[in-house]
């Protein structure tokens, strides 16, 4: 490891280089399988395999991350689309509960216009037979007139000439 010190702006840094020394070194199998593992090219080596091996846990737990998020956003569709039914089933109840309640105050009208026309119709047969009774009697009424003015014809033209067996003053 060497150890270079730069300046800039008064400022001192150490820069570390590191060199990989597993080409060098014999490692034993567990050591080896943690620093064979597939790399990267795009990400340079920083020298110690097995430090390098976090992007490989990094893209584990990457994946299980996004395959976690595109749950809960499956979930979270899922939920808003059971909240839009749900919406949508109870403005439907709701309208249906009016409905019936406008539809029992229209029965209810109904049955006062029912009872109206019954009244109607009641009326409407007593006013015939009033009617049927009334006739009867104007006819009545005429007939007696006919008979009083053939009774009255009579009267005017009944002679009061003392026949032969009735006696004067009679």
């Amino acid at each position: 490891m060497k150890f270079y010190s730069m300046t800039a702006k008064n400022y001192f840094m150490k820069v570390l280089e590191y060199q990989c020394i597993s080409d060098t070194i014999e490692w034993g199998d567990r050591i080896k399988e943690c620093c064979d593992r597939k790399k990267k090219p795009e990400t340079p080596p920083s020298g110690d395999c097995c430090y390098d091996t976090w992007t490989d846990e990094y893209d584990e737990v990457n994946f299980l991350y996004n395959q976690a998020e595109r749950k809960v956003a499956k979930v979270t569709d899922e939920l808003a689309y059971l909240s839009g039914q749900r919406d949508m089933w109870k403005a439907w109840y709701d309208e249906l509960t009016k409905v019936n309640e406008y539809s029992r105050k229209i029965c209810h009208q109904l049955e006062i216009i029912l009872h109206h026309i019954q009244r109607i119709g009641k009326n409407a047969h007593l006013t015939v037979k009033a009617l049927n009774t009334l006739y009867c009697m104007i006819r009545d009424f005429y007939m007696q007139l006919d008979y009083l003015k053939v009774k009255f014809t009579e009267f005017v033209n009944y002679d009061t000439t003392p026949g032969p067996d009735i006696g004067v003053g009679h």
